[in-house]
């Protein structure tokens, strides 16, 4: 089903629901059958002027009396025929004047409609628009918030971070003066040490001098004292 019989086919529906009293709107056969509007507007152009033509009646003139009187066979054929032709003219200009004033009727109520429903729907998305930039506007807000308390918990933590790390290059600092200074203590008791190994060396030495001299000296006494026993045996004999 092309778009044209759509259109046809949802205007005849609701033009039979209202029992044919009215055309129906562009608007209501456009969502009736889903077209769009410059389909629909031109499909029911052509609608209307068929159903303009269905239910067109032609003028009917009575005879004149005088021309009754007047009575002959011939005329009366002309004057029928006159008054066939001139009702056919008559029912076509009265046609065409129809539908061109129903059409622009109908023209007219399509475009109120139209208009009426377009400001409708601006309306609708007027409040959501307002609806929209309230909400934009308070969610702008609540982040701006957000990236306040961020941007202040970030220049805290960076703040921490920055005396953390002074306070561990203090301590790197300081282990390495307690280094230099253990080392430098460590050097210190190295060289009391040496200095005391030094000292007991000598002092070991002086004392195994002093131990030599000292048995060179009892053995000397001892020598002593037994030539001393044995003069004093003698001159005690």
């Amino acid at each position: 089903m092309n778009t044209e019989t759509r259109v046809w086919a949802a205007a005849d529906e609701l033009f039979a629901a209202c029992e044919r009293e009215r055309f129906p709107r562009v608007y209501d056969v456009r969502k009736l059958c889903g077209v769009g509007m410059p389909e629909t507007n031109r499909a029911m152009q052509t609608w209307r002027a068929r159903q303009l033509l269905s239910i067109a009646k032609p003028l009917q003139v009575a005879i004149p009396a005088s021309v009754q009187e007047a009575g002959k066979s011939s005329l009366s054929q002309l004057w029928a025929a006159a008054i066939e032709i001139s009702g056919e003219s008559l029912v076509a200009a009265q046609r065409a004047f129809d539908e061109k004033a129903e059409i622009a009727r109908a023209s007219d109520e399509d475009l109120v409609a139209a208009f009426e429903t377009q400001a409708a729907d601006l309306a609708g998305l007027r409040c959501e628009y307002e609806a929209h930039r309230t909400s934009s506007s308070a969610a702008i807000t609540a982040n701006q918030l957000e990236l306040h308390d961020i941007r202040t918990q970030l220049m805290l933590s960076r703040d921490q971070a920055n005396a953390a790390i002074a306070r561990f290059e203090e301590s790197q600092k300081h282990v390495i003066d307690l280094k230099a200074a253990l080392e430098r203590e460590q050097a210190n008791a190295k060289n009391v040490w040496d200095q005391r190994v030094e000292c007991n060396t000598r002092i070991e030495v002086r004392l195994s001098a002093a131990l030599k001299r000292e048995n060179i000296a009892v053995k000397a006494s001892e020598r002593y004292r037994r030539k001393w026993e044995s003069l004093k045996d003698r001159n005690a004999k």
